[in-house]
């Protein structure tokens, strides 16, 4: 009998990365995985993989550089490492990255992390260019941890609630169906044709509202919704992040006016943030009040100008499979398929239909925002409501109470 593990793993190979015959297979992993890791490794090959990688880490290790690295080296970021990747994709490499939900936290100096994250971010930014153009197949997702478990099921047994977070994990990717992977391509079709439908609509804003939050997203000139599945640029279809609900596409750097409280906990750097308001004036967030993290917020918000800005605004549903589960995550991979969300900092360049050179000044001239960094947070609720507004000033209902109108 074929178990929830080896069905989970081939929905992840086939509709997630859509690994080929031949190629490569990266895989990242917390180290906890080491069990789901042989189940993946043997449907991976079965599928066809030349070699699977298996790269675990360990959760803790960032935190323990903030807290013992010198300050003359915190922001040092191996070539080698960089050059790794960059051969990655001249290689061909599949990459399937697995992310462990909350882990534990020590404590450490926040500018060390600070100057760590902006260290790397720069290191990497040659690789991150090739990321976000697609020029590989790549799926990130995420993997239940003990730890990660246990915020999420507190009241259970540290086995009860791993237990559970796996089979949350499974009822999220409907492995229990009789063909999951028909399920996956039918779900990714009608997220398609809705995209389709967004883009025939060429909306210049959007008006979202409910009993917290009323702000308008101006859209930028030759804007593309996107969602469901990307291709790169060799037209080989994957899925970004799996599960997935979101059409996406960018805001107008300049063009966010008014007020969008949180829906959901928000999670940055691990730690939470939650229960927060962001005020906006001509696109810039110029206020920022959490009830919980609000360090945090003003640490990501402060990383650099960029991130006084957003990049995406996403829409779905008010329900979801993952709303569904009635289960705050505490993760934003799994969470920001629950709700409506905008993204602080980075745009892609998939959401314009123009060519883009991935720096500042060719996003500037977009009308998009640049920055080293893409934060997703929720805002969208059963009440929401959103509307669209084309070029002649017509109100096209697209979200009414948390339901699609289109």
């Amino acid at each position: 009998m074929i178990s929830n593990f080896e069905i989970y793993a081939e929905i992840l190979l086939r509709k997630g990365v859509n690994l080929q015959e031949g190629q490569f297979l990266s895989v990242y992993c917390p180290i906890e995985g080491n069990e789901f890791m042989q189940v993946l490794s043997q449907v991976a090959y079965k599928l066809g993989a030349s070699y699977v990688e298996i790269e675990f880490y360990a959760p803790l290790q960032e935190q323990i550089r903030y807290q013992n690295c010198s300050s003359k080296y915190i922001q040092d970021y191996p070539e080698y490492l960089v050059n790794k990747k960059i051969n990655m994709i001249h290689e061909n490499v599949a990459l399937l990255k697995f992310n462990p939900g909350i882990i534990p936290t020590i404590k450490f100096d926040a500018q060390a992390k600070k100057d760590s994250v902006k260290g790397m971010n720069k290191a990497l930014e040659s690789y991150t260019k090739m990321k976000r153009i697609k020029t590989f197949n790549s799926c990130s997702t995420v993997l239940p941890t003990h730890y990660w478990a246990k915020q999420v099921f507190p009241n259970l047994s540290d086995e009860e609630a791993y237990i559970a977070l796996w089979n949350q994990l499974f009822q999220i990717a409907q492995c229990e169906l009789e063909n999951p992977l028909n399920y996956w391509e039918n779900h990714i079709s009608n997220i398609n044709q809705r995209r389709n439908h967004l883009n025939q609509l060429e909306l210049i804003k959007l008006h979202i509202y409910d009993d917290n939050s009323d702000f308008i997203v101006e859209l930028p000139h030759n804007h593309a919704w996107v969602g469901g599945c990307e291709y790169t640029v060799e037209g080989l279809r994957c899925m970004p992040n799996f599960p997935t609900e979101e059409i996406f596409t960018a805001c107008s750097k300049y063009g966010i006016h008014g007020k969008v409280h949180s829906s959901k906990p928000f999670i940055y750097q691990n730690e939470i943030i939650d229960d927060f308001q962001l005020t906006f004036e001509k696109g810039k967030i110029v206020g920022a009040y959490a009830t919980r993290g609000q360090t945090a917020l003003d640490s990501l918000l402060s990383l650099e100008e960029g991130t006084r800005y957003c990049g995406e605004i996403a829409l779905l549903q008010g329900s979801t499979i993952i709303s569904r589960t009635n289960t705050i995550f505490k993760n934003t991979l799994l969470d920001e398929n629950a709700a409506c969300h905008m993204a602080i900092g980075c745009a892609y360049p998939i959401n314009i239909n123009d060519s883009l050179v991935y720096n500042a000044t060719d996003f500037e001239a977009h009308g998009i925002n640049f920055a080293s960094i893409h934060c997703d947070f929720m805002f969208g609720k059963d009440n929401t409501t959103i509307v669209g507004i084309d070029s002649n000033n017509q109100e096209i209902p697209l979200i009414q109470n948390g339901k699609w109108m289109i």
